[in-house]
Parts: C-alpha cells; structure tokens; sequence
C-alpha cells in the first residue's frame, strides 16, 4: 500500500484469489499465467502488474519468472494462508467445503462482447416495435430520433424504444416535436459545455427522461 497504493493491494490479494482458483483443490501455490491476462484482470498494464511483482519479489514474498510467453509464479506461502484460514474457521465453528470456488463470485471470464454491444442487444430485445400504421406522432417521434445525427449510433440504439416514450408521454403528457427540438438542442449544449459530465451510452436514455421530466415540469408550472 506504501508503495503502489490501492493498486499494491488489489494485485496482491487478486493473484491469491487467481492461485487458489487455477490450484483448485491441490494448493501448490504455483500458476503459470499470461501478463496480458493479468493485466486486464487489474485493470492496469502488465508492465505496472510486473513492478508489484519485482517489488514482492525483492521483499521475499513470492518468486517468479518472466521469460516466455507466461510467467511463472510462485507464492510459496499461500498453505499457510490457507492453514490459518481453516483454523479460524473451526474457531468460528463454520463449515469449510473445499469445492468452494474462491473467485466465483469476483469475475467471470472476459467476454468478448463488450458492455456496449450486451445493452444494444438488451435494447434492442426489449424495445417495442415502432408501429407501421401508428399515428402521425409516433411517425414524427421516429423520425425525429434518427435524425439526431449529433449522437453517435450507440446513443441512438439507447432511444428507439417506442414503449419507453409511450410511457414517457404519459408522464408529460403528450410528446410535442417542436418542444423536443427546443429540449434536444438544449441537451446538445449542456454536453458541449460540460464534457466531463457527459452521459454515458448505457446511461442516455434515463438522462434523456429525466431532462424532459424537468423541463416540462418547468414549463408547467411557468403556464400556471
């Protein structure tokens, strides 16, 4: 911690967690691993991951080997870990079952869609079909949207959700084009001016709604 911060400390009880679950039920305490792997799985470079482990290293706490495509670690102490952990648990007069997956609950394996493509998809399944014959609103309101050319496609993927809008306008009561041109430009210039607060994809369309929900409800109460 006094040396890489929180950093030091995620990589160090991270690679006990990534032991244990490669050794499984025969604990040896040595994984052969990619630095890529390790990279991605701490959400830092392999080279930062490697100054963690020179560091442990130099201190005697683990051994390993950077040559080859994988290095080879060695955390000779991890039974003892593991020794002391059996013993407060029979302190604590809890049940230990060895077929426990230390990391099962941590991470998954990388997948190789992104979050981005998984909420498309998600949006995408979920959303209403935007109705053929539908009344002259709901025909303006589509194409209203695909004309937003300022959002990129994902941010638009995030609002072609005709059910979401149907209960939307119900909420303010009726959806006006000409008002939503006013609110969108508006929305475009808050973005311009404060990028670093800009929404995120999976996060458009509720900071979408409740930019609308505001401004009609000033609206409202200015009319009255």
């Amino acid at each position: 911690m006094d040396e890489f911060s929180h950093l030091g400390y995620v990589i160090w009880f991270g690679l006990i967690e990534i032991i244990a679950k490669e050794n499984k039920n025969n604990l040896t305490g040595k994984v052969s691993i990619s630095p890529t792997y390790l990279g991605r799985k701490f959400r830092t470079s392999p080279t930062k991951v490697r100054q963690v482990l020179d560091f442990c290293r130099t201190n005697d706490r683990l051994l390993f080997n950077t040559d080859g495509k994988k290095w080879e670690i060695d955390f000779p102490k991890i039974l003892e870990i593991k020794d002391n952990y059996i013993k407060d648990l029979q302190v604590s007069c809890k049940k230990l079952s060895i077929d426990i997956d230390i990391e099962k609950d941590i991470e998954k394996d990388i997948e190789n869609t992104s979050s981005v493509e998984v909420e498309k998809k998600r949006s995408t399944s979920t959303a209403m079909k935007w109705p053929e014959n539908g009344d002259v609103i709901s025909k303006n309101l589509k194409d209203f949207l695909l004309k937003q050319s300022y959002f990129k496609d994902d941010y638009q993927s995030q609002l072609m959700h005709y059910e979401w809008w149907d209960n939307l306008s119900t909420i303010i009561n009726g959806i006006d084009i000409k008002w939503l041109d006013v609110e969108f430009a508006k929305m475009r210039k808050w973005i311009i001016d404060n990028p670093k607060r800009s929404p995120t994809i999976r996060g458009f369309r509720k900071f979408v709604g409740s930019w609308l929900e505001r401004g009609y409800e000033k609206e409202r109460k200015f009319k009255t």
